[in-house]
């Protein structure tokens, strides 16, 4: 029902426009330029890092399988409460005024009943009595991992060192918590790592087929950081690709490749998806989102070409709508004629939803010409012009930057 809030869509509706769509109705699609400049700009946390977990609770230990949840039983099982597998606690990772090494704990576990088996358990003190979470299992190497938490350094890139070294890593446990835990970094935290990232490990797992997108993104992030001009001839073969996988992660893929070409790697872009009527909507998307995090401050694109790149969507009437907050973000007055044919030819183009945009970016247009639109178009759909005062940015957090003439 978002979607249909802003407009009313016959397009297919992906995922990256229904988020957006629902950003721009909670906080006026500001919220994925701070994220941007807050944290690593394409990635997304798959869930919660074993040290956010273990600040969390109460309690965490290493324990090892002593006695296997006995089976329910049969008679009356529905009502009959549910066994518990028994542990001998091994090491106290947090929490040692609760728990001592060698006490038997409880807790569900209906997984392997072979004896020994390592695990991760944690609990939360309520009412008196510890609660204890499902374990998770551990081997030698992933234990002697969850030890070493609590000694990490906070924050910083001197933390990010250490996870670096498990990125990647053949116990998905590790390789996942080291994912999660430069997902969640500041962008210049993973910055400040530069001079300590191993360059041909990551172009490595970039030509890796077997590398998921969410982790490419990381990889493409990372190599815009410590990568040189001799990665450019890569990066640009994989735009180029006619392969879908190879082009996975476009979005992150287009920001490096712009990061180390610099203003002159802009046309390719333009070329193959800004300007391209034919590109496909995932793709475009993509684009602007990689032509978005070079308008924040980490990039060194004059400021002025990327919103003239974005300013070559309004062409595709389907598609026209994704870059209209942009422009006016980075204060582009020049498009309000085109802008306000594209409200006129909503009904002839079969694009509904470009609407609301339309009046919005009038709205916050300071020429005159500007405001005597806007008049007419509300008056002509009063119902857009309703949803455009949701849709509207709060006047808190609207960008007063001007392009960078650089």
């Amino acid at each position: 029902m978002v979607v249909q809030a802003l407009r009313n869509d016959t397009r297919p509706v992906g995922l990256p426009f229904l988020i957006s769509a629902a950003i721009t109705i909670l906080i006026g699609g500001v919220f994925p330029q701070l994220v941007s400049a807050l944290t690593c700009p394409f990635c997304s946390a798959e869930g919660k890092t074993l040290t956010q977990e273990l600040n969390e609770m109460d309690v965490v230990v290493i324990a090892r399988l002593e006695v296997p949840a006995p089976p329910a039983p049969k008679e009356n099982e529905f009502a009959a409460e549910v066994p518990k597998a028994k542990f001998r606690v091994q090491t106290v990772v947090k929490g040692g005024d609760m728990v001592d090494e060698g006490d038997l704990i409880e807790a569900f576990y209906f997984g392997d009943p072979t004896k020994g088996k390592l695990f991760q358990i944690r609990a939360m003190e309520l009412a008196g009595a510890l609660q204890w979470s499902s374990p998770t299992s551990l081997n030698q190497r992933s234990a002697a991992f969850v030890l070493k938490l609590p000694k990490v350094p906070r924050s910083g890139p001197d933390r990010l060192a250490f996870f670096q070294e498990y990125l990647e890593d053949a116990d998905a446990l590790l390789a996942r918590d080291a994912y999660d835990e430069f997902a969640i970094a500041p962008y210049s935290d993973v910055a400040a790592l530069k001079d300590r990232m191993n360059h041909d490990r990551i172009v490595g797992w970039l030509a890796d087929s077997k590398v998921s997108p969410s982790r490419r993104r990381l990889y493409f992030t990372l190599l815009g950081i410590c990568g040189t001009e001799t990665d450019v001839p890569m990066l640009e073969a994989m735009i180029r690709s006619d392969s879908r996988e190879q082009r996975s992660a476009l979005d992150a893929l287009l920001a490096c490749y712009l990061t180390l070409k610099g203003e002159t790697g802009i046309p390719v872009v333009e070329e193959l998806y800004l300007g391209n009527p034919k590109s496909e909507y995932q793709d475009v998307y993509a684009s602007i989102m990689a032509m978005r995090f070079h308008l924040q401050d980490v990039s060194l694109l004059p400021k002025q070409r990327v919103v003239q790149a974005l300013r070559l969507v309004l062409d595709n009437p389907q598609q026209a709508d994704l870059v209209i907050k942009d422009l006016a973000d980075y204060k582009d007055w020049s498009c309000v004629e085109r802008l306000v044919q594209l409200f006129m030819d909503a009904g002839k183009n079969k694009t509904p939803w470009m609407r609301v945009p339309v009046i919005v970016y009038l709205r916050r247009c300071p020429l005159p010409e500007a405001k005597q639109h806007l008049a007419r178009l509300e008056k002509a759909d009063p119902e857009a012009a309703k949803r455009a005062t949701l849709a509207a940015p709060s006047p808190l957090t609207v960008s007063t930057d001007t392009p960078s003439k650089s």
